[in-house]
């Protein structure tokens, strides 16, 4: 009789002897890889995921740039100018620049579709006219980086958040990350849209690289408000941290 190439001892007649055979044949099947690995097992240890969201929120406050993509699975989000945006790419760089392009909705012209560009510096804030990209208009600084700011809003999530747990680990860009659950009051999350309140419990999912625990991906599902797209899923990717970026306001 074979079993995994292993010829088992003809005529066992003793305790002894079946057990050795059962002992041979599992090796075998180990040295095959047949044995099952728990989610989670790997090269690195797994982590406290409380002390893991907390470095990571350190990590997150020291950088000093980074690009981000902004989109959503369901929803939009709403910002300036009444628009309801859809997907943002760009950068930001401390203390206090922000460029992107903005794919946005229109709701007083039957959610026609436009995009426009955003550059805030300090306190000064411009964005493309949605119907002429030559032309700028000026935006309250404050009110743009209330409304839109990722990396703030990426850090008062992983501050606020609660009921931490490792649900497993991804690869992000190449990268592998440590996937964390947790909830967020929507108090906590002004800084991705204007409409969060208190009382409205967010489900946040977090994946934290593993050599250094930058925030690769941010995902945010649920409403932060009343006002707020009925089950909206926002989604934010962060990459280049720390590369070289210029951002100044257009002329005139």
């Amino acid at each position: 009789m074979y079993h995994r190439g292993v010829k088992l001892p003809a005529g066992i007649g003793s305790a002894m002897n079946w057990s050795a055979a059962v002992l041979a044949v599992a090796s075998v099947g180990l040295a095959c890889g047949g044995g099952a690995k728990d989610a989670g097992d790997g090269d690195s240890p797994r982590p406290e995921a409380s002390a893991l969201t907390a470095a990571a929120a350190d990590r997150m406050e020291a950088l000093q740039s980074f690009h981000f993509v902004v989109s959503h699975e369901k929803g939009t989000t709403p910002i300036t100018a009444g628009l309801q945006m859809e997907r943002a790419e760009g950068d930001s760089r401390k203390p206090d620049r922000l460029s992107a392009d903005v794919d946005a909705l229109v709701p007083q012209l039957g959610n026609s579709a436009i995009e426009v560009q955003v550059i805030s510096v300090g306190d000064t804030a411009k964005m493309t006219n949605p119907f002429d990209r030559t032309r700028w208009m000026d935006v309250p600084g404050s009110a743009l980086q209330g409304l839109f700011d990722p990396g703030a809003g990426t850090v008062a999530a992983l501050r606020a958040a609660t009921g931490h747990a490792i649900s497993g680990e991804e690869t992000v860009r190449g990268v592998p990350c440590w996937v964390v659950t947790a909830d967020v009051d929507g108090a906590s999350l002004k800084a991705f849209a204007d409409v969060a309140e208190a009382g409205f419990t967010v489900k946040l999912t977090l994946w934290i690289g593993k050599e250094d625990p930058v925030v690769h991906r941010v995902r945010l599902a649920g409403e932060m408000g009343p006002a707020d797209t009925p089950n909206v899923i926002r989604l934010i990717d962060l990459s280049r941290f720390d590369e070289p970026v210029e951002i100044e306001l257009p002329d005139g």
